[in-house]
């Protein structure tokens, strides 16, 4: 498997941080949105089923700054992040690491408005996916089943919209090479009706 990343724009993520009654630093943030569709991914926009993580396997997912583990701002597994998965989105609360690099290097940027965004990093389960060609010959992606969750978290550039190619083509390529022989076999039947015609 190869992990997938997808970036979600300040308007979707609404990435803040806020600093409780009790002096904790908290960052929330929108990880995962439901039936919405992404701007376009290269070739292709997908959007993500708000059954999609129901079956997913999100027992050791973490929170990075960046994606960066030099900057681990939390784990589920240590009860530092929560989830909340909504009809609309799946939305994580950080406790920030209570250290002066977090704060300076994080939690200022995000209070400043500077970090505008969220990414999550995923693997989706086999055939858990369905491919189809819009009228403007991009393709559309939806995701039904993700198998593992491995990172929510901050990002400071969103607009870079980033995905794991591989992955992405090899269903893709399913779906190609089917839509070339519903194609082919068409033209077959189209063909022999063709002949059937001619000998009336």
């Amino acid at each position: 498997m190869i992990q997938e990343r997808r970036y979600l724009p300040q308007t979707t993520a609404e990435v803040r941080a806020i600093t409780d009654d009790n002096g904790v630093d908290h960052i929330y943030g929108r990880g995962i949105v439901f039936n919405q569709w992404s701007r376009k991914l290269g070739w292709f926009k997908e959007r993500i089923d708000p059954s999609a993580l129901d079956y997913a396997n999100m027992e050791e997912m973490k929170s990075f700054f960046n994606h960066d583990p030099n900057y681990t701002l939390a784990s589920l597994r240590n009860k530092t992040v929560s989830i909340s998965i909504t009809e609309s989105s799946c939305d994580y609360d950080i406790i920030a690491p209570d250290n002066q690099t977090i704060k300076d290097v994080v939690l200022a940027p995000i209070k400043r408005g500077d970090v505008t965004g969220s990414s999550f990093m995923f693997d989706i389960a086999e055939d858990g996916d369905e491919w189809e060609r819009g009228p403007d010959g991009i393709y559309l992606r939806t995701v039904f089943k993700i198998e593992v969750v491995y990172e929510q978290g901050p990002v400071s550039m969103p607009a870079y919209l980033q995905s794991s190619t591989s992955t992405v083509s090899r269903s893709l390529d399913e779906v190609i090479a089917m839509t070339r022989k519903t194609e082919s076999n068409y033209r077959r039947q189209r063909a022999l009706m063709h002949v059937i015609m001619l000998q009336k």
